[in-house]
């Protein structure tokens, strides 16, 4: 009763269906969305893994990525940690840009370097990993609250988070 590889696809490279780092996959709307952090894109597959389209380029504009990581769903919109521009970034499914937030730094409203994320109860759960800590915002970008990961696991950095029968559980350098 173990988990079978399905299906593979993809190589190294940057053409499409190519990766360069893949990061963090979501199924979603029949899609499987793909973060490829060093070629500064989210590609999207069907379900049986064949390319279907990408966005995203390397840079600090609207429609641009620096290093993409993690990647959520509103139930809506895909919403996607951009670790390089400090900022948190929502797309739609087909990737047309629709709003931002955050900025570098340790502020309410900043972050240093965010690489995980996940939408639970109407809430962003986004690993802070430089500012080792753990932030909740509202999906427009509100702050909600924040603890720090080191009160726990001193030193360490928070990398992905998930959630289970109202849990929150986040990974960091050497534990959960």
């Amino acid at each position: 009763n173990g988990i079978v590889a399905w299906r593979s696809f993809g190589s190294n490279g940057t053409g499409e269906g190519q990766f360069d780092e893949n990061w963090d996959i979501m199924v979603f709307d029949n899609e499987i969305y793909v973060t490829d952090a060093q070629n500064d894109r989210v590609q999207v597959f069907t379900l049986s893994g064949y390319f279907k389209r990408e966005f995203g380029s390397s840079g600090a504009g609207d429609d641009n990525f620096s290093e993409p990581l993690g990647i959520t769903n509103d139930g809506t919109n895909l919403i996607i940690c951009d670790k390089g521009n400090d900022r948190i970034k929502t797309h739609t499914t087909a990737g047309t840009y629709v709003s931002q937030f955050g900025t570098n730094g340790v502020g309410n409203t900043n972050f240093d370097a965010p690489m995980g994320i996940h939408y639970y109860n109407a809430e962003l759960y986004i690993c802070d990993q430089r500012n080792e800590r753990m932030k909740v915002h509202q999906t427009d970008g509100t702050y909600v609250r924040q603890w720090n990961t080191t009160s726990t696991f001193p030193y360490q950095q928070p990398r992905m988070v998930t959630e289970s029968g109202g849990l929150i559980y986040v990974t960091v350098k050497e534990g959960v």
